[in-house]
């Protein structure tokens, strides 16, 4: 069973990341894992990864990145660089880091992914898995926090989105 871990910025030192990096390594022992990282913003991952965990990395921001596209492309990426996320909904903290070229990656992957089992990390991941995963493949959210830090806003979403996952796990 192919098991994919999406998250926000996988280079990260935050709890979500550790904790998410220490489940790939423990599930890599029994099954192909990945890591799929929306962004990419550092050379290398702050927490260690085992060999036998694989990352991904959908929009690498390094200042030395290979760009996405060339010539009359590059200035779609641009234009859809600039223009607000459809997916990640706004009640998600991070939102406004997303954009629509995010929207068009996140989607792209999604439907397409090879993986058995997807599971997204913080809500807006949540609801892209829940919207956006290919047929067949197990949808699976983690909550980071306790629901009842959430604003009504963001509730009204999860009540909305999740019921399209397969499973939710909490920290």
């Amino acid at each position: 069973m192919r098991i994919d871990i999406l998250l926000h910025h996988a280079y990260g030192m935050g709890g979500a990341i550790r904790s998410v990096c220490n489940l790939a390594t423990e599930l890599s022992l029994r099954h192909p894992v990945r890591i799929v990282s929306v962004y990419r913003r550092r050379d290398e991952t702050f927490f260690p990864l085992s060999d036998r965990v694989g990352i991904r990395t959908l929009l690498d921001v390094r200042p030395d990145a290979r760009p996405l596209a060339e010539g009359r492309a590059a200035d779609t990426v641009e234009r859809l660089r600039r223009r607000p996320t459809r997916v990640v909904p706004a009640a998600d903290d991070s939102s406004a880091t997303y954009s629509r070229l995010t929207d068009v990656l996140l989607k792209q992957y999604l439907r397409t992914t090879a993986a058995d089992v997807v599971m997204g990390t913080r809500p807006g991941l949540n609801v892209a898995v829940a919207r956006y995963c290919r047929r067949g493949v197990v949808r699976i959210g983690q909550e980071p926090l306790s629901v009842r830090t959430y604003s009504p806003r963001r509730l009204r979403i999860i009540r909305r989105h999740y019921r399209r996952l397969d499973a939710v796990s909490v920290l």
